[in-house]
């Protein structure tokens, strides 16, 4: 699946929008052990993170010809992917500073094979705005989110494992929430 250059976004990352139509999920609240989750607002995954987007502004920025370049290399990459049967549940704390309280912001996300992915940040080293060391990160869709509508950021595999909480097969997330409605 060839896809157009979808250009980096303000806060300088890079996506590939998708839609609901493309995951087995109901785009309504769902209820697990007793939580309300939101589906998210809309659905990407995230090619590039805002840090490393950064990165590769800073270089584009005196040199258009690379964005150029860039976008030629992304769109003639097959963007294919699958979805995965597993979605994990990522949670984390956060200080709510305004009454010295904690609050658990959690998502559901879903692991996708995106094998375009690896071939287009090969092509981000080898152009040199990238460091040759850095992996690519685990390619994801965020469906639902409690207390955090924007999600959470998920740069690399160690902070996947480091969040997740739980991880279970995707018909038990369709399950459970049919059942607990």
């Amino acid at each position: 699946m060839k896809l157009p250059w979808p250009g980096f976004s303000e806060k300088g990352s890079l996506i590939i929008p998708l839609e609901w139509s493309e995951v087995p999920f109901p785009q309504r609240p769902i209820n697990v052990e007793g939580e309300r989750f939101e589906p998210k607002d809309e659905l990407h995954v995230t090619v590039i993170g805002k840090k490393p987007g950064h990165v590769i502004l800073e270089k584009i920025l005196p040199d258009p010809r690379i964005e150029s370049t860039l976008r030629q290399n992304f769109e003639e990459i097959d963007w294919s992917f699958n979805l995965g049967d597993m979605v994990h549940l990522l949670s984390r704390e956060t200080v709510n500073s305004a009454e010295s309280t904690f609050d658990l912001e959690e998502t559901f996300v879903l692991p996708l094979q995106v094998p375009g992915m690896a071939a287009f940040y090969e092509c981000l080293k080898s152009h040199g705005l990238l460091p040759g060391n850095t992996l690519t990160p685990p390619p994801h869709i965020t469906l639902y989110t409690r207390n955090c509508p924007g999600g959470i950021g998920v740069p690399d595999e160690a902070t996947l494992i480091r969040l997740t909480r739980r991880t279970i097969p995707v018909i038990d997330l369709l399950f459970q929430d049919q059942h607990s409605r």
